[in-house]
């Protein structure tokens, strides 16, 4: 099951693994996510972070946790913590603490903050899902290419239909990066060297600085994988020795 997070300030998806001991889905916030299957319920965001807290220390400190499924709900609980403390707390002025003036700060604690909606579903997560959750980053990046490794060949179909219909910057530097990360074949890089000929210069800019720095990367990677081989080779010749005739090791 996967259950989407939305606010005014960011999206992020949680993949909830369904295969975990009943105790566990009989816990509150486990609740709240099964609460909002196919349908959209909205909480504030300081609640949820509350009990998010509650149930992973729950879950950390339990005989459960070894216990299959769990691990991976932790990790995907740990990642949703993050979203949720990266949302501003409408309660403070520009990030200064609140003021410890007589039942001024009391009061401001008292005052709902932003509001989070969610909303489960058992599909896998659409492109758009994942561009969301890439752009996003806080360990939502890292999902979104896993997810996107699962699609394969449709995904990179779907990110190339992606270049050639989206407007939105974020969106179209995400495809790019996408792109770059999981699809390095020839017919790929063609592709995204035709939208940078075509986009707006802007954006065409950025792009161009996301191409070269993914194919550095990987002829560096690359670069260092054909020394190892190489130094490996020479190390087994060393210790093994060669054929004089075929000059294989022996």
């Amino acid at each position: 099951m996967f259950t989407r997070f939305r606010s005014a300030s960011g999206v992020h998806i949680m993949d909830v693994p369904l295969d975990v001991p009943s105790d566990i889905r009989e816990s509150r916030f486990y609740g709240y996510l099964t609460s909002a299957y196919e349908y959209e319920v909205e909480y504030f965001a300081s609640w949820l972070l509350r009990i998010a807290k509650e149930f992973k220390t729950a879950l950390e400190q339990s005989d459960l946790k070894e216990q299959p499924g769990v691990p991976e709900l932790l990790a995907a609980l740990r990642l949703t913590i993050d979203f949720l403390e990266s949302i501003p707390d409408e309660r403070e002025s520009r990030g200064k603490p609140l003021p410890e003036a007589a039942g001024l700060k009391e009061l401001l604690e008292s005052i709902p903050g932003e509001q989070v909606s969610l909303y489960s579903y058992d599909r896998a997560p659409s492109i758009n899902d994942l561009l969301a959750a890439f752009s996003k980053g806080s360990g939502g990046d890292d999902w979104a290419i896993e997810e996107l490794v699962k699609k394969g060949g449709k995904g990179r179909s779907a990110l190339l239909s992606v270049l050639k219909k989206e407007k939105n910057k974020e969106r179209l530097l995400a495809a790019v990066s996408m792109l770059l990360i999981v699809f390095r074949d020839d017919q790929t890089v063609a592709a995204i060297q035709r939208f940078l000929d075509a986009c707006d210069e802007e954006i065409g800019k950025e792009a161009a600085i996301l191409v070269a720095a993914y194919t550095s990367a990987h002829s560096e990677i690359a670069s260092r994988q054909r020394r190892g081989r190489s130094d490996l080779d020479t190390t087994e010749r060393q210790i093994k020795g060669t054929d004089p005739g075929t000059g294989r090791i022996l």
